[in-house]
């Protein structure tokens, strides 16, 4: 069951985060984050930035202590890569020229 806590006693989230790993772990989110945002800038599509806190009991059967296991997993968009147009002959190859179009000999 859990037990509700008033107003004063609730934890308060920003402060836990800044202790997680001696503040590594805002650390390297942050950093996360900005990629994150480079990439949505550079390509115009959206990422994301997703943070895990795991809390666990650091005994088993005992809960007056827990350990918290964080994980930052960023999604960082790619732009869009080039493309390359070949055509292919009738023995199954890759040409960069059309087989099917005649060929001028033109000289200048």
């Amino acid at each position: 069951m859990v037990k509700e806590t008033t107003d004063s006693a609730k934890v308060n989230l920003v402060d836990v985060l800044k202790e997680i790993r001696g503040g590594d772990f805002l650390f390297e989110a942050s950093g996360d984050l900005e990629k994150v945002i480079a990439g949505v800038r550079e390509t115009c599509k959206p990422g994301k930035l997703v943070l895990t806190l795991k809390i666990e009991p650091l005994s088993k059967g005992d809960v007056s202590s827990v350990r918290i296991v964080d994980d930052s997993v960023t999604k960082i968009p790619k732009p869009d890569k080039k493309i390359s147009i070949f055509f292919t002959s009738d023995d199954n190859r890759l040409l960069r020229d059309d087989p099917r179009q005649l060929k001028f000999n033109m000289k200048a």
